[in-house]
C-alpha cells in the first residue's frame, strides 16, 4: 500500500441519522458478521468490516510504547465493504476525535474510492501521519470514532461505524507497553481445547533500543477463584526466557490486575524478538480466566504469541497485559556504553567507560550487595565473597542510569 502525503483535515462533519451515542462499543464483532453476511441485503449498504491502526509499529496492529519519548504519529485507516445489492460510489473513511468529556475535536478523511461493486472488499488510508496535534500535548483525547460512508444514503447505518479507545498515556515518569488493556472479553486457560498448565501465553514486544533494566508485568485475571492459581510472568527473547517472576493476584479473590515482582533485564536490542506473558498452574480441574481483547482493529497473528505443548503458536485474541518499565528507557545512541567484563566472574567484575558515575550491585531481590563512587574511568568489583547466581549491575551518571545482568560464577 502506497504511503501518501500528509493531509490531515479538521472539520465538523453534520450529517442526519448520525448518533454517536448509539454506536456500538469496542471490540463489538457484530461489525465484521453483517459485512460478511448481512442477515437482510439492502439496496445501499457501505459497511466497517474493522478499522486498522499502526502506533509504533509496522504489522498495522494496535500497539502503545513510550508515549513522551518516541510517539510521533499514527497511520490510520480501515477495512470497508460494500455489503449492498448496488454498486456505492464516492466511498470514503471518516475519523473523528473525540476527548475524554466526548467533546468533538475534530476529522481525519481518507481518499475517496470511486466505485465499489456489491460484495468488494478494500483497505482505504487516511494520507499520512497523524499527529493529532494539539490534543496529544494536553493529553485530552480520548476516543476515535471512525464511520465509512458514501454519496448514497445508507439503509443499514448499524454497521458503518466503530468506536475504539485512544492509546493509553505514561503513568507519571514510567513508561508503559502495551498491546491492548482493554479487557472487554474473557478466555478460559487449563480447560481441554486451551492452554494448559505449564504453557505460555502473551504479547509481542518491539524495541527501538532502549536500556530499561526493570519492568513489572501485569495481566488482567477475569474471574475469582476457590483455589488460588500459580502464575509467573516472563519476558522472552529470541524464544530463550531472560527473565521470570512471581505474580501477586488481585486481593480479595476476584476480577482486577494481577501484577509481578520485579523483572530485570539489560539493553533490548532492535533486531530481536521480544515476548512477555505468564505461565501458570491450577489445581486438578481449574481453569483460571484472562481479560483479553477480541476487538476487530488487532492483528492477532502479530500481536499475540503463545507457546503450547513446547510450540511457538499465535492466539485469535490479544492478552490484557501490560509492561510498565522504569524511566531510563531513553535512547542515548550518542553516548558510550559502560565495557563490562569477565561476565561470567568468579572473583573480580572490571567495569570501565564509568568516569563521575555510581557503580552498584544487587541481587534478584533488589538488596545493595556493593557500590563504588570513586568517580574513576575503571572499576575492580571485588565478587569472590559472594555467592554463585545472577546480578543486576547498575552504573548511574547525571540523569542516565545504565543495568546489566552479570553473572558470579566462583566455587563459594
Amino acid at each position: 500500500m502506497k504511503t501518501l502525503a500528509i493531509i490531515i483535515t479538521l472539520l465538523i462533519l453534520h450529517t442526519a441519522g448520525f448518533s454517536q451515542n448509539s454506536y456500538p462499543a469496542a471490540g463489538n464483532s457484530v461489525i465484521a458478521a453483517k459485512a460478511a453476511s448481512p442477515v437482510k441485503t439492502f439496496s445501499n449498504d457501505v459497511a466497517l468490516v474493522r478499522p486498522i491502526l499502526n502506533v509504533n509499529d509496522t504489522n498495522g496492529g494496535y500497539y502503545q510504547e513510550y508515549w513522551y519519548f518516541s510517539f510521533s504519529g499514527m497511520y490510520c485507516g480501515a477495512v470497508v465493504t460494500n455489503a449492498g445489492s448496488l454498486p456505492a460510489t464516492h466511498v470514503f473513511l471518516e475519523m473523528k476525535i473525540y476527548d475524554y468529556s466526548n467533546s468533538y475535536l475534530g476529522s481525519g478523511f481518507s481518499d475517496t474510492v470511486a466505485l465499489m461493486t456489491p460484495g468488494e472488499i478494500k483497505t482505504v488510508k487516511i494520507p499520512g501521519l497523524q499527529t493529532f496535534q494539539p490534543w496529544t500535548g494536553s493529553n485530552s483525547i480520548g476516543h476515535l470514532e471512525f464511520l465509512v460512508r458514501a454519496d448514497s444514503v445508507d439503509m443499514d447505518p448499524t454497521n458503518n461505524h466503530q468506536s475504539i479507545p485512544f492509546p493509553k498515556l505514561t503513568i507519571y515518569d514510567w513508561t508503559t507497553v502495551a498491546r491492548s488493556v482493554n479487557p472487554v472479553a474473557s478466555r478460559q486457560v487449563g480447560l481441554p481445547g486451551t492452554p494448559q498448565p505449564g504453557d505460555f501465553i502473551g504479547i509481542t514486544l518491539n524495541s527501538n533500543g532502549y536500556d530499561h533494566f526493570v519492568a513489572y508485568l501485569s495481566v488482567y485475571v477475569s474471574e475469582s477463584w476457590t483455589v488460588a492459581p500459580q502464575i509467573r510472568a516472563i519476558l522472552y527473547e529470541n524464544g530463550r526466557v531472560m527473565d521470570s517472576a512471581n505474580m501477586m493476584l488481585p486481593d480479595p479473590p476476584g476480577p482486577g490486575w494481577a501484577i509481578s515482582e520485579p523483572l530485570f533485564y539489560d539493553f533490548m536490542m532492535a533486531d530481536s524478538n521480544y515476548y512477555a506473558g505468564i505461565r501458570f498452574s491450577l489445581p486438578s480441574g481449574s481453569s483460571l480466566s484472562i481479560g483479553g481483547d477480541t476487538a476487530l482493529y488487532h492483528n492477532f497473528g502479530a500481536e499475540s504469541i503463545a507457546r503450547i505443548g513446547g510450540s511457538w503458536t499465535t492466539l485469535d485474541w490479544v492478552p490484557a497485559m501490560e509492561l510498565m518499565c522504569d524511566p531510563e528507557g531513553i535512547a542515548e545512541h550518542d553516548k558510550t556504553s559502560p565495557v563490562i567484563f569477565p561476565n561470567p566472574a568468579s572473583s573480580v567484575l572490571t567495569v570501565s567507560n564509568v568516569r563521575n558515575a555510581t557503580v552498584a550491585l544487587f541481587d534478584l531481590t533488589g538488596r545493595l550487595m556493593l557500590t563504588d563512587e570513586t568517580g574513576s574511568f575503571e572499576r575492580k568489583l571485588d565478587v569472590s565473597s559472594f555467592h554463585p547466581g545472577i546480578y543486576l549491575l547498575r552504573v548511574t551518571t547525571g540523569e542516565r542510569s545504565f543495568g546489566r545482568k552479570v553473572v558470579v560464577a566462583n566455587e563459594k
